[in-house]
């Protein structure tokens, strides 16, 4: 009996296989190249936002902050069709296997899938947090400046006025009116307290929430706010004892002017009793000029009746 020729054998046995075994070697490793690019780039991407720039304390910044870490929500959006397809191919490999448990090149394309698959958990995780961070800073941010800025015109303008204002007087009802005046002013720049008690509080969070490159920026503005606070509270007291100082030295004076006017007129009221009848009209109006000019307005008043 004639035996088969052996080449037939082969071709249903080795040598009609090879081809099929070299195509799915040659898909394996595309897609371990494939992969192995994208685990590289999604690396790459994870570590830039585990150690992100710090983080501004001016608004401008801050949102060019947000539009960069968006770029990489978009960036990662773009490479959703190759993640996906990776992760279509790798199950497929892995099911034409014994399995991961049992195969090893199995398990080395499900090692790598799950690689793949935290990274980029990851990086949506870091990417929203990382947005978060940056709009309450920004929110923060914000609201310091503006009322900052505010404030520091506030006091500004309130130092101003207080400079301008006109000296303490010599008569007392008039440095009294300015007591009650300095006194309004004083009430005014209380109610300025709670104002600056917020920034300075929105100003220690704002330090502690931005990155250290900027912490000194925080902090100088912060102190030059309570410079001027401090500039303005020593005006407005220098004003109040400088008023205290005029009344008390007004009263006195006032009180020896009074009693000094009411004695000169005395005098002339009794010489104007011994002149001629037809010059006393005239020393008269003389006396109650004098009288209203003085403070002695009222004696000449109730003399002339």
């Amino acid at each position: 009996m004639a035996s088969r020729p052996p080449h037939r054998v082969r071709a249903h046995g080795g040598v009609g296989q090879g081809p099929l075994r070299g195509r799915g070697q040659q898909r394996r490793l595309r897609f371990h190249d494939k992969i192995d690019l994208t685990l590289e780039s999604l690396k790459g991407t994870v570590e830039r936002l585990r150690q992100p720039p710090s983080t501004s304390a001016e608004v401008e910044k801050i949102k060019e902050q947000i539009s960069e870490n968006k770029n990489v929500s978009v960036d990662l959006e773009r490479l959703q069709p190759v993640y996906e397809t990776l992760k279509q191919r790798g199950k497929e490999m892995i099911a034409r296997s014994e399995g991961a448990d049992k195969d090893i090149s199995a398990k080395a394309v499900q090692d790598k899938l799950d690689q793949m698959v935290l990274i980029w958990e990851d990086i949506q995780t870091l990417t929203e947090e990382r947005e978060a961070k940056l709009l309450d800073v920004m929110k923060l941010a914000a609201k310091l400046w503006c009322s900052h800025v505010a404030l520091a015109a506030t006091i500004k303008d309130t130092q101003e006025l207080i400079g301008e204002l006109e000296g303490p007087g010599v008569d007392p009802s008039l440095v009294k009116q300015q007591q009650e005046d300095a006194e309004a002013a004083k009430d005014e720049i209380d109610g300025l307290q709670e104002e600056l008690a917020t920034v300075l509080s929105l100003g220690s969070d704002l330090g502690a929430a931005c990155g250290e490159p900027d912490k000194p920026i925080v902090h100088k503005s912060i102190d030059e706010l309570n410079s001027a606070w401090d500039a303005l509270s020593k005006t407005r007291k220098d004003r109040a004892d400088k008023l205290v100082e005029a009344l008390q030295a007004a009263v006195p004076y006032q009180e020896g002017l009074q009693g000094c006017t009411s004695t000169v007129i005395k005098a002339i009221a009794q010489e104007i009793l011994h002149q001629p009848s037809d010059v006393f009209p005239e020393l008269l109006c003389g006396v109650l000029l004098l009288g209203s000019n003085s403070p002695g307005q009222r004696w000449v008043g109730c003399w002339s009746c």
